[in-house]
């Protein structure tokens, strides 16, 4: 099949959704022709030094690879956040690219033929883009972002991250249940997928939309555990990597680590940096 692939960021190297999406290309383009529609492979909207130097040395067959630059609005808007000053400028920035891409499709579906479009990228809902106005079979997913960070798991953290997680819940909560695009977007969905199967009851719930659970690392099956790996090692070794902030939560981990009879045994690294790196 053609298949048009929105990927807003994804990268080579880079993990989260950046390898969602390049993972998804890599599979996909195995047995289909795929066009994707991409803004980032960095850390900003229009930053793909790191996937156009890839593409310059390597050859990624049945694959053509669109980068849609913002506009000067778009940069405009997402000043404060590159620079720091407001992060939360970005989601106007984003709306505005979104916009910009579904213009470039638009201009592309007019001289060549798709099978279908696949919106993989960004996971979270709030942003649905535009593509699924083409009027083509429309897969969107996988999507999350839906669940709220539980009160329980928010006492411990610092009051700062505490209040972002509060403002956080309340504006989810808010945004899921009446934001107009999302509803048009899920009305045009052929085949929705959602990242955790709580964000699969929420759809089903709130929007009476069916979808496949489909988790981000494709792990849907049941996980068998390796036991010999842990037949009396002399350490157990365990590895954490992200962003050292309230919002990943590693206090948590630190804290059930202290209730480990033989913690001795233990080898923990923790490989990340953030505000909170002093702090754990």
């Amino acid at each position: 099949m053609n298949i048009l692939v929105m990927a807003y960021a994804i990268s080579p190297y880079r993990g989260s959704e950046y390898a969602v999406a390049w993972n998804y290309v890599m599979r996909m383009s195995k047995k289909n022709n795929l066009t994707v529609l991409y803004g980032t492979s960095d850390e900003h909207i229009g930053e793909t030094d790191t996937i156009d130097k890839y593409l310059k040395e390597h050859t990624v067959k049945n694959v053509r690879f669109i980068a849609v630059q913002p506009n000067i609005l778009t940069n405009l808007l997402n000043w404060p956040n590159r620079n720091g000053l407001f992060v939360y400028t970005f989601y106007y920035a984003f709306a505005v690219w979104q916009r910009t891409a579904y213009n470039v499709a638009k201009e592309i579906i007019k001289t060549e033929h798709f099978d279908l479009v696949h919106n993989v990228g960004p996971i979270g809902y709030r942003e649905p883009g535009y593509l699924w106005k083409l009027g083509l079979p429309y897969i969107w997913g996988p999507v999350g972002g839906a669940n709220n960070a539980p009160l329980q798991l928010m006492k411990h953290m610092p009051l700062i991250g505490r209040m972002k997680q509060t403002f956080r819940n309340v504006a989810n909560i808010i945004q899921f249940h009446t934001k107009h695009r999302l509803k048009l977007a899920l009305k045009a969905t052929d085949v929705l997928l959602t990242a955790t199967s709580e964000n699969q009851r929420k759809f089903k719930k709130v929007y009476h939309k069916d979808s496949i659970y489909f988790p981000e690392n494709c792990i849907t099956g049941e996980i068998t555990l390796d036991e010999s790996k842990f037949d009396n090692p002399s350490k157990y070794n365990i590895i954490v990597i992200g962003t050292l902030d309230s919002r990943k939560s590693i206090g948590i981990f630190l804290e059930s680590l202290v209730q480990v009879y033989n913690r001795d045994m233990l080898h923990v690294d923790i490989v990340g940096d953030g505000p909170l790196r002093d702090n754990l």
